[in-house]
């Protein structure tokens, strides 16, 4: 097995471990398996979980161009004369964190240590009633 897949599996165990499923899009892997990251696997995996994470329990997904361009307007305003190559570069390493960090502190949420996995047998068990309690 070369390095650039054991690294790639490397990735997918962890992200298993925390209970999500790896993707096939993810560039993140992509850059840990190619060797462009400074980061190791447990962290790439948990960095990957984490924005799943955001993206299944905020708006993060349907907000996150509008609020980079919003963020590289401002800052063209306040620092002209920027060039959009310099203000995308400043925008693309800072809007997302910080994005994610305001839809956390709002929704009130919590990066868990795992994600939860669904309980699949509920309510499917024969003895299913045994388990609810009425008065």
């Amino acid at each position: 097995m070369d390095a650039y897949t054991h690294r790639k599996m490397e990735v997918h165990h962890y992200q298993r471990a925390l209970n999500m499923e790896p993707r096939d899009d993810s560039t993140l892997t992509e850059m840990y398996a190619q060797g462009q990251l400074y980061m190791s696997a447990p962290e790439v995996a948990r960095e990957l979980m984490a924005t799943d994470f955001i993206y299944k329990n905020t708006l993060y997904g349907e907000v996150i161009e509008d609020f980079m361009r919003g963020v590289a307007d401002q800052l063209r305003q306040i620092h002209s004369p920027l060039s959009w190559t310099s203000t995308w570069t400043i925008v693309r390493s800072y809007a997302p964190t910080a994005l994610k960090l305001m839809l956390l502190s709002s929704a009130g949420l919590r990066i868990p240590e795992t994600l939860s996995v669904p309980n699949e047998n509920v309510g499917c068990s024969p003895d299913a009633d045994d388990d609810v309690t009425t008065e």
